[in-house]
């Protein structure tokens, strides 16, 4: 079965897809083994991690893609991707679908944002006139192989265009092709309501990720009862990790000592991490195979 199937059936089972943010192939393993069926790469979280640069557009495609490949190398549950905008012209956009497509990725969400981006999270970003977004749907569509890979479409037109704007362009969305819309400018219950409310079982909200936000920090059944077909969790796995790195480089900074007892209770064992990396499956095609 195709990893675009399998994300497909997700969809179709859950009544509610929850998928949380990894940043790497083995943060998605950990995705994975927590028992969530799908997994996400974002771009902020990529571009952190493994440039330590801004989510501004910095990272190119093919770096962007590695990550992916990597994940899909170890994992059994499908991967939703981050394209930003594409990565460029129409052109450059044509070549992302099909590139992510033909790696295996099961889905992609790629936004109305021109280039270079910039993250939700920033102010004064731009968005393409509505008639080039639409384009770009129905260029996605027509560059898909399998129609069974997933095309969501994100806006960031809130800001600008205002709520009413930004249903008009996830209907526009969604009339020209795109399987699902995402979005993540929600400040109040009462926009998440509409526009979940204005598409039923059709948009994915991007949530969890700012705490001073209440409308992003609600329980699934909320976000389900508004509507919401899916919830990413976009940058949970990263902003985690970096806490608890903090942490522990603190510690050992301030107190020039890390006891077993500190191991034990801040840390996982090496050997966890190596049992997540599959070292028992390797070792063993060693053995039968006589292998160094």
């Amino acid at each position: 079965m195709s990893n675009a199937r399998k994300m497909r059936d997700v969809f179709a089972k859950e009544k509610i897809v929850v998928i949380p943010g990894a940043y790497d192939a083995l943060s998605a393993l950990l995705v994975q083994k927590t028992g969530f069926p799908a997994a996400y790469l974002g771009g902020f979280s990529i571009s952190a991690s493994m440039a330590g640069y801004p989510d501004w557009g910095f990272t190119t495609m093919t770096e962007m893609l590695s990550v992916a490949v990597n994940a899909i190398n170890v994992l059994d549950v499908p991967v939703l991707c981050d394209i930003d905008q594409g990565f460029g012209a129409l052109t450059n956009f044509a070549r992302t679908i099909h590139a992510y497509e033909n790696a295996g990725v099961a889905a992609v969400h790629f936004e109305d944002q021109p280039f270079p981006k910039k993250c939700s999270q920033q102010a004064n970003r731009a968005v393409i006139p509505l008639a080039d977004a639409v384009a770009k749907v129905k260029v996605a569509v027509e560059t898909r192989s399998n129609p069974d890979f997933m095309l969501i479409a994100r806006t960031d037109s809130k800001g600008i265009e205002g709520l009413d704007g930004l249903k008009r362009r996830m209907g526009a969305y969604l009339d020209a092709g795109a399987d699902y819309c995402i979005f993540c400018e929600q400040q109040t219950e009462e926009e998440l309501r509409a526009v979940g409310e204005a598409f039923p079982g059709r948009v994915i909200a991007f949530v969890g990720d700012v705490p001073e936000n209440p409308a992003c920090c609600l329980p699934v059944s909320a976000y389900q009862e508004m509507g919401y077909k899916g919830l990413v969790y976009c940058a949970l796995g990263l902003s985690a990790a970096y806490r608890g790195m903090q942490n522990s480089f603190e510690h050992l900074l301030r107190q020039r000592h890390v006891s077993s007892g500190d191991l034990t209770r801040n840390n996982t064992s090496l050997g966890e991490i190596q049992s997540l990396a599959k070292i028992k499956q390797w070792q063993e095609l060693r053995d039968r195979f006589d292998m160094l």
